[in-house]
């Protein structure tokens, strides 16, 4: 006799249906937790350097050591940090900094900062 193999009935295809939308569900639900918690954590993030000195010194240092390492001089990329502080609050400063870093658009902040600290530049 060969081996023939039966159809699967209603029931089964419908525990199928049922548990492939269950994992689905699942699935759907960690990413939501998970970019939940990326959005906290940012959020703590930015709310650290915007209300905190010494967390503000750590991204002064990171955009020095990033100016410097894309091709900027001392003077200039001092030039725009210095720029930043005196024109804006460190609130702005930070949250125009994040929007860059997501979106790689260059904020009209930063522009200005580039254009007043052109001469700088070498």
């Amino acid at each position: 006799m060969e081996n023939q193999k039966k159809p699967l009935s209603a029931i089964t295809l419908i525990l199928i249906g049922v548990a492939i939308s269950v994992l689905l569900l699942v699935i759907a639900i960690v990413s939501t937790e998970k970019k939940a918690k990326e959005v906290v954590f940012e959020q703590n993030v930015f709310d650290a350097l915007s209300s905190s000195d010494s967390a503000f010194e750590v991204y002064r240092v990171s955009f020095l050591e990033g100016c410097k390492e894309g091709g900027g001089n001392s003077a200039y990329c001092n030039c725009n940090i210095e720029y930043f502080e005196d024109n804006y609050s460190k609130e702005r400063i930070v949250d125009f900094s994040v929007k860059y870093s997501e979106d790689k658009v260059i904020p009209q902040e930063m522009i200005n900062a580039v254009v007043n600290c052109l001469s700088l530049y070498k």
